[in-house]
């Protein structure tokens, strides 16, 4: 069976019916570490892109444990997948903040025959 060729129109079809399913919109940004002049440093968030459009989705790994140690306690650890549209841009240092809550960006998954959307998988802060 030989595969499926889609032409740059057919694509665009998709990714915009793929833009139509996502429910949410999000806030994309970096952090910025601005000096304080005496050897430290100061984070800041910069806004990258506002209004995404976008999908989060919860998701728990098989064997894998849904808790972390953090400040001497064990404490839940939530794992997500973002769903973007194609044209977006991210990668492992942006943050995304969806609602009130912030995440922070672990992988982006690029290696996409036809790129109708763009997944990152986040964690939260």
């Amino acid at each position: 069976m030989s595969p499926i060729t889609l032409t740059s129109a057919e694509l665009a079809e998709i990714v915009t019916a793929i833009g139509e399913l996502l429910p949410d919109t999000c806030t994309l940004g970096t952090l910025t570490h601005t000096s304080d002049g005496e050897g430290g440093f100061s984070d800041s968030r910069g806004t990258v892109s506002s209004a995404v459009p976008c999908r989060l989705d919860s998701i728990q790994m098989r064997n894998v444990s849904n808790e972390e140690l953090a400040a001497g306690q064990i404490t839940p650890f939530h794992s997500y997948v973002l769903t973007l549209p194609a044209t977006a841009t991210i990668d492992e240092s942006y943050w995304v903040k969806k609602s009130d809550t912030y995440y922070q960006v672990r992988s982006v998954d690029t290696n996409k025959s036809w790129p109708g959307c763009l997944r990152a998988y986040v964690e939260r802060e």
